[in-house]
């Protein structure tokens, strides 16, 4: 049984090996649909019974198409005697006798399949043809579209003999080159009746087709049935791999019905292409809809698919998508003001702000409206979470809030339902207040964003990045247990909405890891780091970089890697981004200039700082200070604390303060005043879990810390010092070799206790802790109790 559909050289396969048969004879009948059949199947039954070993060949078995006459024809092949062969040939599988030889052992079959060319032959069949020896690439290319259908490629072959480019013809080959077109307009689609034809024409823009796919487009019933009788007639229809419902045209006649259609007389290509969009877009397949509109130059209807689904992609981080739709559309509708405004929204969203900004500045004040106007403002205020200046995104929120006043919500475009009223007075107030917290008005910024997240109907991202923003402006600030609050909060938003990888989470995460970080988890803080450096990949926030920056400094530098922090810092200098804003600056001076002060490199942290206020950041008036005490000028220090204005609005200023206000005291011997302010700063600590405040202060602060435990050991200053006993391994102690026991002996060498009572402490006997006292005193170099006191207070032991 041999079937495929027309050119596949099925009577030719034939011909060429009766030719050279050596054996059994081989008879040949070729059936007409006039033929009269039942009397010569009833002749040939007659002739089969009484013949010896014989090969009968059947040519055009599908023509025969009454029911009677295809019973005769699957009677004779039941019933033709041992010593006859059969040969079937036919182009369609839908034959009844096809049915009946299915199942059988002495049956073979061949199908489009194996009469396919392969490139060695489709390579001989050219160069016969033509007389070229194609190139791989062209031969390949050729093969392909052709797929291996025989008249394809021997057609394709015929066109070269003239071409004068064959690379460009074998380019441009299709089922509209004049050969190809003829052949399957005569031996296939003139043979069809009206309604199939129709069928494939209208349906030839498809390029995959299902039952109710091609009735929608159609706008008929019956679909499935006419898919699966195309199939099995064999007119160029075969059924995708692994699925029941879905086919496809072969390449090449695909190629053809589309001229067919062009002609004008089964429809309009465009309103086909939009009914296909219109199905694909009901069955939640926005891709696949646009390409469609796209090729139809259906415009509103695009722009309708944006506003159905731009909400929803821009959710699963899909934004650039939805942008990539819009910039199909020609330049005198993307010049319109209802699409530049959202191309503008999409190319904010995915942090490309000076595409956005160009794309607005072309735009014509005159073709906005009022509620447009205000989309922009709010559009151009957002700028704040990449690379605008605070100064220029307050003045758009401003715009925006005040028009919004003299401007019918209803007017204002719901652009991809995320410009509501409440959305938009959300947004405009949010990147305000967020530009005032990067010129260092940290109140009004936490006033405002406060405000912001009781916003219960506001889209879940913009609350999101309110909640985001608000966690990471407490967390720089001190407040610690409100910025994981907060952070918290704006993850379980996210979780609800399918945000937690958003770019909207990127502040909460920073926020986090900021909050973990300064309580002692590095593990943990690492892993948010790079949990928002992924998520920053894939979306351009040069403000986010440079806070990604800092944290990922203020990482190494709790990890006592100085050198590698300020790696850090010099890779996002380096990058070439826009200077970030005031505070952002701030805070990554502060970084760079405690990193060099762990390397003892006081210069260059000078240098460093004298470039922007230190009021901006705690951490920046702490390192001032820590660099003229690591100088041993007091005096410096002390002006510098006295000059030190804390900011009531970040609890961190005071805790920093007053903490190397006891420093600079307890280093110029005032040791009372040092303690009780040590003592304050450490309560205080406490309540937020602050624990980097003293880790990251060198060996000033770590002497006053061990001081304080000796004069008041509350529980919190002793897990401060075992937390810096852990993480730099008591900075004297591990350079002199002193055991942990001696360590615990050592630091209460300062105290008032005698050795009986040190001993009765420590739950050891007093023979033991004079053993321990020789050991130490041999380790500081030191005579007796009181120089070794001296001694250990310099190491940071005591």
């Amino acid at each position: 049984m041999i079937t495929a559909p027309a050119g596949y050289g099925k009577t030719v396969l034939v011909d060429q090996w009766a030719a050279e048969h050596m054996g059994p004879p081989v008879a040949r009948m070729r059936l007409r649909p006039d033929d009269n059949w039942p009397r010569t199947a009833a002749r040939v039954r007659t002739e089969l019974a009484s013949t010896g070993e014989a090969i009968l060949v059947i040519d055009a078995a599908d023509a025969i198409t009454d029911e009677r006459s295809a019973d005769d024809l699957a009677a004779v092949v039941a019933q033709a005697p041992a010593n006859v062969h059969l040969v079937l040939i036919t182009r369609s599988r839908s034959v009844p006798v096809l049915s009946r030889l299915h199942g059988r052992t002495d049956v073979s079959f061949l199908t489009a399949a194996d009469l396919a060319f392969t490139a060695a032959e489709a390579r001989l069949l050219v160069g016969l043809v033509a007389g070229l020896d194609l190139g791989e690439q062209e031969l390949e290319r050729l093969l392909a579209r052709t797929e291996g259908w025989a008249v394809g490629l021997r057609l394709g072959a015929i066109g070269l003999r003239d071409a004068p480019d064959p690379e460009a013809y074998v380019e441009e080959f299709a089922g509209d080159e004049r050969h190809v077109a003829a052949y399957l307009f005569e031996s296939v689609f003139a043979e069809q009746p009206e309604p199939v034809r129709r069928f494939l024409a209208c349906t030839s823009m498809l390029d995959r087709l299902s039952g109710s796919l091609c009735d929608a487009v159609t706008g008929s019933h019956g679909g499935v049935t006419m898919l699966h009788d195309l199939e099995r007639c064999g007119l160029f229809v075969r059924r995708l791999p692994g699925s029941r419902e879905w086919f496809a045209y072969r390449r090449l006649f695909r190629d053809f019905l589309r001229s067919e259609l062009r002609r004008g007389e089964y429809g309009a290509e465009a309103a086909l292409l939009v009914r296909a969009g219109a199905w694909y877009a009901i069955r939640d397949d926005p891709d696949s809809a646009a390409r469609y509109f796209i090729e139809a130059e259906g415009w509103n209807a695009l722009l309708e698919l944006t506003n159905a689904y731009g909400q929803r992609m821009f959710e699963s981080d899909r934004a650039s998508q939805v942008l990539h739709w819009l910039e199909a559309m020609p330049p005198a509708e993307l010049g319109q003001s209802k699409v530049a405004v959202r191309r503008a929204f999409l190319h904010t969203m995915l942090g490309e702000s000076r595409q956005a900004a160009q794309i607005l500045h072309d735009l014509e004040a005159g073709d906005l409206s009022g509620g447009e106007r205000i989309v922009v403002d709010v559009v151009r205020g957002t700028w704040a979470f990449f690379d605008a200046t605070p100064e220029s995104t307050i003045r758009a929120a401003d715009d925006a809030l005040r028009a919004m006043k003299e401007v019918d919500p209803a007017e204002i475009p719901n652009i991809f339902g995320m410009t509501s009223p409440t959305s938009v007075v959300m947004l405009a107030a949010v990147s305000r207040a967020r530009a005032w917290w990067y010129l260092g008005d940290v109140d009004g910024a936490r006033r405002t964003l406060s405000a912001g997240i009781k916003e219960r109907e506001a889209y879940a991202p913009w609350l999101v990045h309110t909640r985001g923003a608000l966690a990471l402006l407490e967390a720089w600030a001190g407040n610690l247990r409100a910025a994981r609050g907060h952070a918290i909060g704006a993850s379980a938003v996210a979780g609800r909405s399918g945000l937690l990888q958003h770019p909207a989470m990127l502040d909460a995460r920073l926020a986090l890891a900021h909050v973990t970080r300064e309580r002692g988890n590095q593990r943990r803080a690492a892993e948010l780091l790079d949990e928002a450096e992924t998520i920053a990949a894939g979306s351009r926030r040069p403000v986010t970089g440079a806070m990604l920056a800092v944290e990922r400094a203020r990482w190494h530098l709790a990890a006592r890697q100085p050198e590698v922090g300020l790696e850090v810092l010099e890779r996002y200098r380096a990058g070439g981004e826009s200077p970030p804003p005031p505070l952002v600056e701030a805070h990554l001076r502060a970084a760079e200039a405690m990193l060099l002060l762990m390397l003892d490199d006081i210069d260059h942290a000078e240098s460093v700082m004298t470039k922007v206020a230190a009021s901006l950041c705690p951490d920046l008036a702490a390192a001032r200070v820590q660099a003229a005490v690591a100088r041993h000028d007091l005096e410096v220090a002390n002006t510098r604390v006295e000059s030190w204005l804390a900011d009531d609005a970040q609890p961190r200023h005071r805790r920093e303060r007053d903490l190397w206000a006891a420093v600079v005291a307890f280093e110029g011997g005032d040791r009372r005043t040092a303690l009780r302010g040590v003592s304050r700063v450490v309560g205080a600590a406490e309540h937020e879990g602050d624990l980097r405040l003293f880790l990251d202060g060198g060996r000033e602060v770590e002497r006053l810390v061990r001081a304080l435990l000796h004069s008041d050991p509350t529980p919190y200053a002793e897990h401060v010092v075992d937390c810096m006993q852990r993480t730099q391994g008591g900075s004297g102690g591990a350079v002199l070799g002193l055991s942990k026991r001696e360590l615990e002996v050592a630091r209460f060498l300062p105290t008032p206790l005698s050795s009986a009572e040190i001993a009765q402490r420590l739950y050891i006997s007093l023979n033991t802790l004079k053993t321990h006292l020789r050991t130490i005193y041999c380790k500081l170099d030191a005579t007796n109790r009181r120089e070794a006191i001296r001694r250990a207070e310099e190491l940071g032991i005591a």
